[in-house]
């Protein structure tokens, strides 16, 4: 791999000029104002001094992130171009950040799963995950503390991201979409830094961290039916089943997650958990209806969000989906500046973290 942290010192010395440029803009209006010189520099400097903030800011962000999709897209030596070059990382992480669902290479011949790849996947998992996830898996890692969604601890054994039944364990792919994908709103950004292969190898070593995985037997796959209506016929058919289904306890009668069980929520671990804001948040496997599918009908394991696979038919289960879809945040209109504005805390986190090389 090559080392990619030569961006570093190019990105912190870019924003301190930055930094300089607005500082003597403030010193500017500063100085002015004291000296009641400011009648006489009137609205100009004001206007000029903000307009300048508005520079500053745009440019930490373009520099923020220039050197975030450098460290993704070279951090493995994979070039500018072409598949997990830079520009490759570029458009998957506007995509992300656009709400979308990201394609997953599953064409690529994964490696095997030896005694060989489970050490290399350690070997990643600890230089790339374990500041978060810990070096034993078990969520407590150094950065976990200043996390609002916590790192999973894969030592319990649940995942919540399948598309298996509730209580089952994860496929291989499950667990490689999440990888690959990331999940909205947390520090668990796409791993584009990483390749297919080294992927499949940390894939292969997050299942030797729990005895969830000794079943030797697949588990079945939940089947994601085809829609047979209009989506504006299923969003009218969700709004009812959402009642049906009691979302509204949780997630509230709007869908803004203020529902009267809110604040009585707790995972496995005994935590306080928030029921998802579908107004405000981007959803975390994003608008993908296959993916919203999945989580009503399997539910999320460790969670107080159980499959509902047993209360609402396959087709009521399709139409929750539509209809939580249509009342779901969407992307900014803003491009880039307004997607990286409305990052949240723990993407920034998980921003700065890969830039780190981490």
């Amino acid at each position: 791999m090559s080392d990619n942290t030569n961006c570093k010192p190019v990105c912190r010395t870019f924003m301190g000029g930055m930094v300089s440029k607005a500082g003597e803009s403030w010193h500017f209006l500063v100085s002015g104002a004291i000296s009641g010189r400011i009648p006489e520099i009137k609205m100009r400097c004001i206007v000029n001094f903000w307009q300048r903030a508005f520079l500053f800011v745009f440019l930490i962000i373009a520099s923020v992130t220039s050197c975030y999709v450098y460290a993704q897209g070279m951090g493995d030596g994979m070039g500018m171009m072409g598949r997990g070059g830079v520009m490759d990382a570029m458009s998957q992480n506007q995509a992300f950040f656009d709400g979308k669902t990201l394609p997953i290479d599953l064409a690529t011949p994964r490696p095997p799963e030896s005694v060989a790849s489970i050490a290399a996947g350690s070997k990643i998992f600890k230089e790339r995950c374990a500041v978060c996830h810990g070096e034993k898996g078990d969520g407590k890692g150094e950065k976990a503390k200043d996390l609002v969604v916590k790192p999973w601890d894969f030592t319990f054994g649940w995942f919540k991201w399948r598309s298996t039944g509730s209580g089952e364990a994860p496929t291989d792919e499950d667990i490689f979409k999440t990888v690959s994908r990331g999940l909205h709103g947390t520090a668990m950004l796409p791993r584009s830094d990483l390749t297919t292969g080294q992927k499949w190898q940390v894939v292969y070593y997050l299942k030797t961290l729990s005895d969830f995985f000794e079943d030797e037997e697949k588990p079945k796959v939940v089947a994601v039916p085809s829609p047979t209506k209009s989506v504006e016929e299923y969003v009218a058919m969700g709004s009812k089943a959402y009642k049906k289904a009691k979302c509204y306890e949780c997630h509230g009668h709007e869908g803004y997650g203020d529902g009267e069980k809110m604040d009585k929520l707790k995972d496995d671990w005994r935590r306080p958990i928030l029921p998802t804001n579908f107004r405000e948040q981007i959803l975390k496997r994003g608008l993908n209806i296959e993916e919203i599918y999945l989580s009503i009908a399997t539910g999320l394991n460790g969670t107080p969000m159980l499959s509902y696979s047993h209360i609402l038919n396959d087709d009521e289960i399709l139409a929750v989906s539509y209809y939580i879809r249509s009342i779901s945040k969407k992307p900014s209109r803003w491009g880039m500046l307004g997607r990286m504005m409305n990052m949240t805390r723990d993407e920034r986190t998980g921003m700065m973290i890969i830039m780190d090389g981490r």
